[in-house]
């Protein structure tokens, strides 16, 4: 198994091999205000895999905050 470093914000996210990655560019990264998740993966396929999920959860958590306000909304509005 590889050690890989995921990059992301919330617009992009960088997929790195540890053993290749720089500490000036995971310095620059982050001054950039990119967060950072390490783990370890089988294969470069494996760790893209592994990288969507953690993103994906970043997604579902923030579309059942997005439902959750959208119905506190509406029930407001239908109590006025």
């Amino acid at each position: 198994m590889k050690d890989y470093v995921l990059f992301f914000n919330d617009k992009t996210y960088m997929l790195v091999e540890l053993a290749k990655l720089k500490r000036s560019k995971a310095d620059k990264l982050a001054d950039e205000g990119y967060a950072r998740v390490d783990f370890k993966a089988q294969s470069r396929e494996d760790a893209i895999l592994k990288a969507n999920e953690l993103t994906g959860i970043n997604t579902n958590s923030l579309k059942d905050f997005s439902g959750d306000v959208g119905f506190s909304t509406i029930i407001e509005s239908l109590l006025r």
